[in-house]
């Protein structure tokens, strides 16, 4: 077996459990954030609940390689429409009730970013011995 393919064979193993802890990571934000709202009130039960459905979703889809793409896609996806409509829909946003404030929205970007460079294989497994 090639180097080249013993690399995308360990990447491949490792792309379910990235997936598990991006998706175990977005339960712990919604329960966090469910917690949190009675001690700080600018948190969004909306956005916990986006927070708790692509957690939900991740860890039962990202079991194989291809459901732990499709997860980290669909994450970033979800993460790059907050990010827009918290940037570009301005004060009159009509998804006020989303919560989304410039922290947010930059949390957004990086996790979107994060997910799909992730996704993509961006940092590479290869390594020449």
């Amino acid at each position: 077996m090639s180097r080249a393919v013993r690399a995308e064979v360990s990447r491949g193993g490792q792309l379910p459990a990235l997936a598990a802890v991006i998706s175990a990571l977005f339960l712990f934000a919604a329960f966090a954030g469910l917690l949190s709202l009675f001690a700080l009130p600018h948190l969004s039960i909306a956005q916990s609940v986006v927070y708790a459905g692509l957690g939900a979703w991740g860890w039962k889809v990202s079991r194989t390689v291809a459901g732990a793409q499709q997860f980290l896609r669909g994450a970033g996806i979800v993460c790059l429409v907050l990010w827009f409509v918290g940037v570009f829909a301005g004060s009159s946003n009509p998804l006020e009730f989303l919560g989304l404030d410039p922290v947010a929205n930059l949390v957004h970007l990086g996790v979107a970013i994060l997910v799909f460079l992730v996704a993509t294989g961006a940092p590479s497994q290869l390594s020449v011995e």
